[in-house]
């Protein structure tokens, strides 16, 4: 199973979402999950490090074309050049990158985030990803509900699962994925 993790790229994290993503990240490798990031540096980051300590698979989707480009776009992009994704893809541009991320994942955690976070939720509530979304962590999560109301969309149970408890989120949303399948 693959949980895309939709997030904040930005270097500055609170201490509590630091260790929220640390524990988002143990908590999927205990569950046997592998990670997906954008391969951006941030909360998404420190989930796919977390998880690869404890020996869970991760995968980061940059967008760029190759490994020369992820080199040469690191400040640019916010690129993580770390060594802990057991596998990394590449793709032309932030859309594409986050429309095959959606595409590959069986569900996503969003959790804080800002404009990019914002996108991939929305792609992928169009798409039909299940998702959990991680309350009171700041940034964009605090006005998904808001957003929704604003534009008349309604998120059954199954699909958008909104807790402030990570382990209920992550267990709940794992539960639609297998039921689904």
């Amino acid at each position: 199973m693959k949980i895309g993790i939709f997030s904040s790229a930005s270097a500055q994290i609170t201490d509590e979402n630091l260790l929220l993503a640390q524990n988002i990240g143990k908590y999927l490798a205990e569950k046997g999950v592998t990670i997906i990031t954008g391969g951006c540096i941030g909360l998404p980051s420190v989930v796919a490090r977390s998880a690869f300590s404890v020996g869970a698979e991760t995968m980061a989707y940059y967008p760029d074309l190759s490994e020369g480009d992820l080199l040469q776009n690191v400040q640019v992009h916010n690129n993580d050049l770390s060594n802990e994704y057991t596998h990394k893809k590449f793709f032309k541009g932030f859309t594409y990158r986050s429309v095959r991320m959606i595409e590959d994942a069986d569900g996503a955690i969003v959790f804080n985030g800002r404009f990019g976070t914002l996108s991939e939720f929305s792609i992928a509530v169009e798409e039909g990803l299940k998702i959990a979304v991680i309350e009171g962590t700041g940034g964009i999560t605090d006005e998904i509900k808001k957003l929704a109301e604003i534009v008349d969309r309604q998120f059954p149970n199954s699909h958008v699962i909104f807790s402030n408890d990570y382990k209920y989120a992550i267990n709940k949303l794992i539960e639609n994925i297998k039921s689904s399948s």
